[in-house]
């Protein structure tokens, strides 16, 4: 674990090993695996989670509402992962 004092979060470090290891024996549906699976990469790269990087979830958030232009309205759509404002990776 390293406590980053200038931008105030915790990065958990895993190793690439450590990572290919964890996932080789995951079975989960995507659906299911997909936000931890994107918070052990951010743990890889030494790179702020979503919550972690942006509290408020205005850039950068899993599962973000979207709005819908055009064919029927009757379902709502989700983004799975909203990341194109993210802090940038060191």
């Amino acid at each position: 674990m390293w406590q980053s004092p200038a931008r105030r979060y915790t990065v958990y470090i895993l190793t690439v090993a450590e990572f290919t290891a964890t996932w080789r024996r995951v079975e989960l549906k995507e659906r299911s695996a997909a936000q931890e699976h994107f918070i052990d990469l951010c743990n890889v790269f030494e790179h702020p989670t979503p919550a972690a990087g942006d509290p408020a979830g205005a850039t950068c958030c899993f599962e973000k509402g979207i709005s819908k232009h055009g064919g029927p309205q009757d379902q709502p759509l989700r983004l799975t992962a909203a990341l194109s404002h993210c802090p940038p990776m060191r």
